[in-house]
C-alpha cells in the first residue's frame, strides 16, 4: 500500500472539523480523486458568470483550492497551465476549466506551487497576477529538478491568479497519474 492510498484511506474514515462543523470526504478505491461534501454548500449556487462582489467575506466563508497535474497541453513555453486533478475546492474562486483563481472577495490570500523540469531541460513557471509576474521558480535541467514557492498576495475583487511556464517544460510522467505540478491557494481573512 503506497502513502497515498495510506492518506487516502485515512481520510475516507476521518471526519474533519472546519467553524464547528463536520465535513465529510469520499475517495475512490484507488485512492485517486475524489469528492468532498461541506455545511451548508450542498445547494450553493455556480459562480456567477457577472458577479456583483462583495466588499468583504462578512460570513467568514472558507475560500481554499488545490490543483495538481499539468494537463498534457499546457506544459510548453509561453503556455497558461490547466490542471487534470482538483483535490480541494471550497468556495468560490478556482476555476478548474481555466486553471485560474478568481478572487470573489477582496483580502489576503497565500498561493503555493510546485513544478519539476524534464531530465533534459529545464523550466521557469511563473505565479501571475491579472498578467504581471509576483514570483516564479525554476528548475534546472541537469536530471530532475524541481522548485517550489509561496507568496501573499494582496487581491481586489476580481483579480485573477494563474501559472504561466514563462520558460522551457514541465515534467509530467505519462507512466503515472502522479501530479509533480501543483497549484494552492487560500483566503487568510
Amino acid at each position: 500500500m503506497n502513502n497515498l492510498t495510506t492518506v487516502s484511506m485515512v481520510l475516507a474514515i476521518t471526519a474533519m472539523v472546519v467553524n464547528g462543523e463536520s465535513i465529510r470526504s469520499s475517495y475512490s478505491s484507488n485512492g485517486i480523486g475524489g469528492s468532498m461534501s461541506y455545511p451548508g454548500t450542498s445547494n450553493r449556487p455556480p459562480y456567477p458568470t457577472n458577479p456583483q462582489y462583495p466588499n468583504n467575506n462578512n460570513n467568514n466563508e472558507v475560500v481554499a483550492f488545490t490543483a495538481i497535474r499539468a494537463s498534457r497541453y499546457s506544459q510548453g513555453t509561453n503556455s497558461n497551465v490547466k490542471f487534470d486533478r482538483t483535490i480541494t475546492d471550497l468556495g468560490y474562486g478556482w476555476d478548474s476549466n481555466s486553471g485560474e483563481f478568481k478572487a470573489y472577495y477582496s483580502g489576503a490570500y497565500v498561493f503555493s506551487w510546485s513544478g519539476v523540469s524534464p531530465s533534459s531541460n529545464n523550466f521557469r513557471l511563473t505565479l501571475m497576477k491579472n498578467g504581471l509576474e509576483v514570483g516564479q521558480i525554476w528548475g534546472d535541467r541537469i536530471g530532475y529538478q524541481s522548485g517550489a514557492n509561496t507568496v501573499v498576495l494582496e487581491l481586489n475583487a476580481g483579480d485573477r491568479v494563474y501559472l504561466r511556464v514563462s520558460e522551457g517544460q514541465l515534467y509530467e510522467p505519462d507512466s503515472s497519474n502522479r501530479g509533480y505540478t501543483t497549484f494552492s491557494g487560500y483566503k487568510l481573512n
